[in-house]
Order: C-alpha cells, then structure tokens, then sequence
C-alpha cells in the first residue's frame, strides 16, 4: 500500500483542492483524538477519512473502538496504510448519503473546504440541514458548514466531537447561522483559533479554527476561546513551563457572543488601547462598493502605448487603476496619475460609448478572436465589451494586505479594478474632512479598531470585503471641531510623504494633542 506523501506527490493540487483535501498535521490530531475518544467511547465517525490521519489517532487512543470512515473519493483510499485498514468500517459514498439514523459517540473530523462556486451539493442536502439548524442557510457557505450541521446532529448523548475547520466561519456571513446553531445546541466547550503566522494545512491560505463540542445536559454559562500562538501547544503538557507562553486564554458568554459579528476580533480585542469619545461607523458617512470587475483585464485595462497602438480616443477610455503598485502613498494625486502615464503604466480602463468608432470596432474584434467574449464575467454582459457603471470614488481600500490596510485619499476621476474598494460619501463631507478622516485611518491609533473588521488568511495575510470596511469604528467627524479637521487634513500630506520615503512618522505635539481629545 502506497504511503501518505506518495499520494500527495502523485495526486495533482488541483485536483485536492477541488475536492476539499487539506490533510491535518499528525500533533494536532493526536491532541483532538486525546479530547474525542473517552474510556466508554464505542462508536466512533470520520466523515472525511481522507488519508486516515484523525481515524489513526483515534484507533491508538482505544482500539477496541468500532469506527466508521466515510469517504467519497475512491483513489484516496487506496492509500491508506495496511495496519489500519482492516480496522475502518469504510465506506465509499458522499457523507450526507450516509443513513441519517447513524449516531457516533464520538466523531473526530477534518471536512473538506470547497467554497460555494466550487461545490457540488444536493438541493435534499442543502434542506436536510436547514431543518437541522431550523433557519435558512447561506448560499455562499462552504461545504465544510454543511459537513459540521449534519456531525453535530449524529452525535450520542454525553459524546464528544473535535472538528478542525478553517476561520472564516467566525467572521462571514455564512457563519451566522451556524453560530445560532452552535448556541441552540449547547454542544460548543471551546474555541482554537491558531495565529495565522501558524500555516497549518499546506497549500491552503486558511487559517484554522478548532472545535472542541459535546451533547451534554449541563448548559456551559461561557465559552473557551483560546489563542494558539505556538504549534508546540498541541505537545505540551499543561503541567510543562513553556506551556503558557504558546497560547492566551479568555472565556466569553453567549450573550457577548451574539452581540460581535466577528468572532475573531475577540482574539484581538485583548490588544485594543483606545476607542473614541463619540464614535461612528464608516456606514453612518459612506457606502462601499468594490472595483471594477473586468473579467479580462489584460484586454480592458491597458497602456498609453497600447491606447496609441490601437487608435483609440478618450471617448472610449477611463483613466482606472488596476494594480495597487501603481500608487506609491495614500494620495493619488493627478501629478501620481501623469507620472505613471509617462512611465506606461496601464492606467486606461476601455468602456466604448454607445455609438462606436472603427478603432473601438477593431479592438473588440480583436477580443473576440482571443476569446475574451466568451470568460465567465464577459459571457454574461448584455454587451461584453461594456463595463459596469462605476463612478470615482474619494477614498480607496487596499483588498489584501500583509501588515496594515492603507487608505487613500483619491484627488483624481480615475476609477479602480477590484484591487481596491471604493467609498462613496452618503452625507456632505467637505475635501478637509474626508482628508482628515484618511489621516486618521492611516494613523496607528486606527490600527485595532480596523484589524476588528479583517478577515485574516495563512502567512498573516489579511482581507477586507466591502461591508467590513463600513463597520470600522471611527470618530464623529461632525463632532470634530473644524480647525481641528484642517489640521488633521494638512497632516495627511506628511504622512503621505513618509509612506513614499519609506521613512516612519512622528506624530507631532499638536497633532497629538489632537488625537488625545477624540479618544477615550
């Protein structure tokens, strides 16, 4: 029998990924099979057997026990090793067409993560959890919510289940049903979010969460949470020295729970140093959209030399940035816009008008021998040469970041691509406010009251959706006195020029004085 790192040099990433196999690392599960299996366990589920990892760990822990691996994918199983396989009650079918009458004592599993676009699963599934849950679940949640509604309802009276899934769960929209479900079952004893400098399955930018549940009558006041800093955590033993400096732990109560949108802000709000006097949302000021989604980019957003190449006027053109590296501080400025021009960078958006000219003729023609017409996005358009009417927006949010989300400040019409989100202002905000308010979004007291609304991948890689953005907490800028919003304004153009420089920024007495009186 073939051995484990074999299958996956032989098995294609593509092909993993499409079935949700991301493998849990051989430490954390023994450490879930240590919570899972008890003294009185008998029955014993793995819904996604996989590679058998987890069914392994728990066979060691008892193997008197009888346990049943489910698994859909048959070349997988040919993997497995020989000593365990005679001890698996496998079975080779899609998990949710297992009998639903089948409970466990205990179950142990890592489900596969398939996002909504990607998944293939029945309309009879989809509404066998949904009665489960008693609500209407998401359209845009992934498998592996499905996978963990249907294990927590297999589970016997006084067993125990440890699910290793990834975080965005906590923070998605997709999520909030599957919250209301863990409180509605009482199942749920503690959290495992592990810090996302932790890559914990390989392959795969998710971060991971881990979920300790058990179907007991005694109702638990508070949740664990706890903040997996170091992976030594998984080996160590409570009694070890070195033990408490591999996590952080805080205990949260379902009333608390229910009033935070995202759980793992939780795990940041131990840090927080400030919050301010009289406060407000982003979405009391503006609404957030995303940029514009092409679907063809390298055919639409193109260069000076490109636009000259193919004839075309400024009747068919935007100016548009598509790729964050085009803009070097958090002002773009029309100086920036004109620099990059000259340098040919592509910053010309093509979006024809309604009468079309021969050169707008050519270059569509020449799309569609390369097939651009025909992309998912493209495909769908009335006319796939057409973009969706998009204005420009005063201030831009970088989607991804490594370390800290930049705001900036648009002075230009150029419109963005979906490397930035786009506020647009909902109440009259003058050019000093809004600039006043970049400032002070950019300025490190910003910093926790944002990371609050991210949603954060492996290798510490952070994103923001647009909705998020609106729940940043802010200061009431219509509270803020008006020579203090100009001095906060004029200020935005220093930090500008030490973001360009590379060079760090001192906040100076005055501006201090500033911040200090919005602040709590």
């Amino acid at each position: 029998m073939k051995n484990n790192n074999e299958f996956i040099q032989e098995s294609s990433l593509i092909r993993r990924k499409k079935l949700g196999q991301f493998f849990t690392p051989e430490i954390i599960a023994k450490w879930m099979a240590e919570w899972a299996i008890q003294k009185n366990t008998e029955t014993v589920l793995d819904p996604s057997l996989g590679l058998g990892i987890l069914a392994r760990e728990a066979l060691n822990k008892n193997n008197k026990i009888k346990l049943t691996g489910v698994e859909i994918d048959r070349k997988i199983l040919n993997y497995l090793d020989s000593d365990i396989l005679d001890l698996i009650d496998i079975k080779n079918i899609d998990f949710f067409s297992l009998k639903k009458k089948l409970t466990f004592d205990s179950i142990i599993a890592n489900p596969p993560y398939i996002r909504h676009h990607d998944m293939s699963i029945s309309n009879e599934t989809i509404l066998h959890c949904e009665n489960i849950v008693g609500e209407k679940l998401s359209g845009l949640s992934n498998i592996y919510i499905y996978f963990c509604i249907d294990i927590i309802n297999r589970l016997n009276k006084d067993g125990r289940a440890a699910l290793i899934i990834p975080t965005d769960w906590m923070n998605s929209n997709f999520g909030k049903v599957f919250k209301s479900y863990l409180k509605k079952t009482g199942f749920l004893q503690s959290v495992f979010y592990l810090d996302s400098e932790l890559i914990v399955f390989e392959d795969n930018l998710s971060t991971a969460s881990i979920l300790f549940l058990e179907n007991t009558s005694k109702e638990k006041a508070s949740i664990d949470f706890f903040f997996i800093k170091n992976i030594k955590f998984f080996n160590k033993k409570p009694s070890d020295k070195k033990y408490k400096n591999y996590f952080e732990h805080q205990q949260y109560s379902w009333d608390l729970l229910e009033d935070t949108k995202k759980w793992d802000s939780l795990f940041r709000r131990r840090d927080r140093k400030i919050n301010y006097k009289q406060s407000k949302l982003i979405g009391d000021f503006f609404s957030s959209k995303r940029g514009i989604a092409t679907g063809a980019n390298k055919f639409f957003n193109i260069s000076g030399k490109e636009k000259k190449e193919y004839g075309l006027s400024n009747l068919s053109l935007k100016y548009c940035v598509g790729s964050s590296r085009d803009v070097d501080g958090l002002i773009f400025r029309k100086k920036d816009l004109n620099d990059k021009l000259k340098e040919n960078k592509r910053l010309y958006l093509f979006d024809p008008p309604e009468k079309l000219s021969k050169s707008d003729k050519k270059y569509i023609k020449l799309g569609e021998e390369q097939a651009f017409h025909l992309r998912y996005l493209t495909a769908n358009k009335e006319f796939w040469f057409k973009q969706e009417k998009r204005d420009y927006s005063p201030i831009w949010i970088g989607v991804f970041n490594r370390n800290n989300i930049r705001f900036i400040y648009n002075e230009t019409k150029s419109v963005s691509l979906t490397t930035f989100h786009n506020l647009y202002t909902k109440l009259t905000l003058s050019k000093s406010e809004i600039m006043a308010l970049v400032f002070i979004l950019n300025h490190e007291i910003s910093k926790d009251l944002i990371l609050d609304q991210r949603r954060v991948y492996g290798n510490g890689l952070i994103k923001f959706e647009p909705k998020d953005i609106l729940d940043i907490v802010i200061p009431d800028l219509k509270k803020i006195k008006r020579s203090n919003i100009l001095a906060l304004a004029s200020e935005l153009k220093i930090l500008d020029k030490c973001y360009r420089e590379n060079k760090k920024y001192k906040t100076n007495q005055e501006i201090s004085k500033i911040l200090e009186s919005i602040i709590v």
